[in-house]
């Protein structure tokens, strides 16, 4: 009983990891490139938001400005790294937490001003769907965080 038990775990485990359809990018384990990740942005702002061809050039350059001024995720991970090595050796946290509290409010910044950009091209009636996915929440300010990707469900 006990040898049956250790041979259908794994074979049961195996069906259901073979079941999963590949992810958004098909089976590649590396990350989007900042072109993926922009063009992911616009087709999404263009579905929930219905964008004309004339609003997409502006908000796809809006983006990419946002993008260049972002703080890397390299810096972010120093920052983020440097913060757990200050707490764990008990030195210098609060410089390590300013410097971390420095990048994230750049990265608000820039969030904050590419959204206002995109808000300012919207007419009314795309207004009326919200700000929520400019800001990073769901469509009318509730649900999960952005995620490039399909938008919310009307």
């Amino acid at each position: 009983m006990l040898n049956f038990r250790l041979l259908a775990l794994p074979l049961v485990v195996a069906g259901v990891l073979s079941a999963q359809g590949p992810g958004p990018r098909g089976n590649s384990l590396t990350p989007p490139t900042p072109s993926e990740v922009l063009q992911r942005q616009v087709d999404f702002l263009t579905r929930f938001y219905s964008l004309t061809t004339a609003q997409v050039a502006p908000a796809t350059t809006i983006l990419s400005t946002e993008q260049s001024c972002l703080p890397t995720s390299a810096a972010m991970t120093a920052a983020r790294q440097a913060l757990v090595t200050a707490i764990k050796t008990n030195t210098k946290v609060s410089d390590a937490v300013t410097a971390l509290n420095m990048l994230q409010g750049d990265a608000e910044s820039c969030r904050a001003t590419a959204a206002a950009g995109i808000w300012a091209l919207l007419d009314s009636t795309q207004q009326m769907k919200g700000i929520g996915p400019l800001l990073g929440v769901g469509g009318r300010g509730r649900g999960p965080g952005f995620r490039p990707g399909r938008p919310p469900k009307q």
